[in-house]
């Protein structure tokens, strides 16, 4: 795992101090301190698998727990313990989260007390960063992270911060799966120009009022689109995705459509749906090969690379939801005992068909 032991707090200047002009140019600009994001006072730490090198006993737990300090700086991410008797101080690169997200799905082992038990933090962790996904040649365990903080706004800034500084550090792989763009859950590559705005009159395109996200229309169900042909055939990838729209709200039900690259989308909360409409539209994917042969055609067809590569979220019919005796929510047609089938019409008459008649005795 790419952590680096350390044992002092970050050397880095604040955001007024970035904003000042230097009196004189320095010797090398690796001088520069990194700029600070965010530092929190107090914040607790869960970890697993725990790393033998941050552990201080010779027997690393299965989970490492830790309450501390934590700082973000343009260059990485830095935590020191309050108590340093049973783990050492780390920092972690921006490219070495490979997912991060708000969860609700706090673990009940976490230490608590005096901070926010509704939501945290939830990470991965990749060893290997630079490497493609399908360069892996084998199965790891997955090294995941949990932060809690003192209070919901603290959470959500910590959320902003750490997209903040995954999007300073495009993803290094290069040709790395279509959806590693995700990890951020962040739409700035969107273009800023009104006027590049997809035409809905032109040939092709459906003009509804659900694709029009005037603010006016709201809906639990969200219809994802452009997704490409690798997403469906990776359960990791699928896995992945549906963790972060969980991390935003609850899931009721999710329906894959791989014949046209999309999938359908219920969420048990409006507001949940439309924040993920939001932050989601129009999030650039990274270019594969997956797409390369519609884009040798023509030149004309250049124009249209953007728009290839960027995932859309598309404003549905809202489904309606029933909760269960148990807490549970299903979708309200899933309890229909009659299926999917049609009724038979109603008999307008009805006929009397009488039995043949018996033949004569003795023929």
């Amino acid at each position: 795992m790419p952590l680096r032991q350390v044992s002092e707090a970050p050397v880095y200047r604040a955001a007024e101090a970035a904003d000042t002009p230097e009196a004189s140019t320095p010797e090398s600009f690796r001088d520069i301190p990194p700029t600070l994001i965010q530092e929190l006072s107090c914040v607790s730490l869960r970890m697993q698998p725990a790393p033998s090198d941050l552990c201080i006993a010779e027997a690393a737990p299965a989970v490492l727990h830790a309450r501390g300090r934590l700082w973000l700086t343009e260059k990485e991410i830095t935590f020191l313990p309050s108590d340093d008797k049973d783990m050492h101080g780390f920092a972690l690169t921006f490219p070495s989260v490979a997912l991060h997200a708000v969860s609700r799905s706090v673990p009940e082992d976490m230490k608590l007390d005096g901070l926010y038990r509704d939501a945290c933090l939830y990470c991965q962790l990749d060893d290997h960063p630079e490497q493609d996904a399908d360069e892996d040649e084998e199965e790891e365990a997955v090294k995941e992270l949990w932060l809690a903080t003192p209070d919901a706004e603290t959470l959500e800034q910590l959320f902003e911060s750490f997209s903040y500084g995954a999007s300073l550090y495009p993803s290094v792989g290069g040709d790395s799966h279509p959806l590693a763009g995700l990890g951020a859950l962040r739409s700035d590559t969107a273009d800023e120009d009104e006027d590049e705005d997809d035409d809905e009159s032109a040939p092709g395109k459906v003009k509804s009022e659900l694709s029009q996200d005037n603010g006016a229309y709201d809906t639990n169900t969200l219809m994802f689109a452009n997704l490409p042909t690798e997403f469906f055939e990776s359960d990791a990838l699928i896995q992945q995705f549906l963790e972060l729209l969980r991390g935003i709200g609850p899931l009721v039900s999710w329906a894959p459509q791989p014949a046209f690259g999309q999938c359908l989308v219920v969420f048990e909360r409006t507001e949940d749906a439309m924040r993920v409409k939001q932050v989601l539209d129009r999030v650039q994917l990274p270019a594969s090969e997956w797409d390369e042969a519609k884009l040798r055609h023509t030149a004309a067809r250049e124009c249209e690379r953007d728009d290839t590569h960027r995932l859309r979220v598309y404003l549905h019919h809202t489904t309606p939801l029933v909760y269960l005796p148990s807490g549970d929510c299903v979708v309200e047609q899933s309890l229909d005992t009659k299926g999917p089938f049609l009724a038979p019409p109603a008999p307008e008459r009805e006929f009397l068909i009488s039995p043949p008649g018996s033949p004569p005795v003795g023929i």
